[in-house]
C-alpha cells in the first residue's frame, strides 16, 4: 500500500507455529480504527478480516456463509488470542485510501 506509514510493531508467541498465515492489525490513530489482513495457508492472497471476526473477504466466506465459517476467521481468532499479529498504524488521514487499497486488493482477486 501507497501509504503515510507511521510504524511498524511486531507482536507474537513463539508458542504458535509459524506457517505462512500472517495476520496483520491495520490501526488507524488517533480515532482507534482497526481492520484485520491475513493471508491465505493456500495461496499469495491477503483477505480482510472486521473487527469482530463476523466477516472475511474470501470466497469461501461468500459461498459458505450459512454452513460453515472460513479457516481464515478461526486462524485470525487463535493468533489474536495469543497476540501474534503485526501492527500496521496509520494515520486516520490515509483512511480512505487504505481502504481503496485493500478494495481494489479484493476485487483483483476475484
Amino acid at each position: 500500500m501507497d501509504t503515510d506509514f507511521i510504524d511498524n510493531d511486531d507482536c507474537s508467541d513463539e508458542s504458535l507455529p509459524t506457517g505462512r498465515i500472517i495476520l496483520t492489525k491495520h490501526l488507524f490513530l488517533p480515532s482507534g480504527n482497526f481492520m484485520w489482513e491475513i493471508q491465505s495457508r493456500k495461496n499469495n492472497s491477503s483477505y480482510y478480516v472486521d473487527h469482530g471476526l463476523t466477516f472475511c473477504s474470501c470466497k469461501g466466506f461468500y459461498y459458505n456463509y450459512n454452513r460453515k465459517k472460513c479457516y481464515h476467521l478461526s486462524d485470525a481468532h487463535k493468533y489474536i488470542q495469543n497476540s501474534n499479529y503485526t501492527i500496521s498504524l496509520y494515520e486516520d488521514k490515509n483512511y480512505n485510501q487504505v481502504v481503496k487499497s485493500m478494495i481494489l486488493a479484493i476485487i483483483s482477486n476475484s
